[in-house]
């Protein structure tokens, strides 16, 4: 697909996934003078940025006991 249908895939402008790409944050190849994506690359790729936010999102700690007043 190209950078426009995959930027609406996305639901993301066109520039933002341009940056993007040129600074190698989302996996696209060039053909010709335009730029494509997989839509099973993006897919990966989606989901690789979700499991690393998993991973650093630190949890919350459990409260014991009762709030001072």
């Amino acid at each position: 697909m190209t950078l426009r249908d995959a930027a609406a895939y996305l639901k993301c402008h066109y520039r933002t996934l341009f940056k993007l790409v040129r600074s190698g944050k989302v996996p696209a190849f060039r053909v010709g003078a335009g730029w494509r994506c997989s839509r099973l690359d993006i897919d990966l790729w989606i989901a690789q940025q979700s499991a690393s936010l998993a991973e650093e999102t630190p949890s919350k700690p459990e409260r014991r006991g009762r709030r001072k007043k």
